[in-house]
């Protein structure tokens, strides 16, 4: 069986709905960060606090499907 590799861009842990064939570019890493952070921050009332955003791209791994 074959294997495909895709990237996504995490923000503070939680994953993309976007799948890219090849490594994202910066444009595309901030227009996620942008359309999750749309202040660039968000302010957290019960620990008092603001949680700014951390991008990561990681490297998912599928199985082709047999054709």
């Amino acid at each position: 069986m074959a294997i495909e590799a895709f990237f996504t861009i995490e923000i503070n842990g939680l994953k993309g709905r976007k799948l890219f064939d090849t490594y994202p570019t910066e444009d595309e890493i901030e227009k996620a960060i942008r359309d999750m952070f749309p202040q660039g921050y968000i302010y957290d009332q019960f620990a008092d606090e603001y949680i700014y955003p951390i991008a990561q791209v990681k490297k998912i791994y599928k199985l082709k499907e047999k054709e």
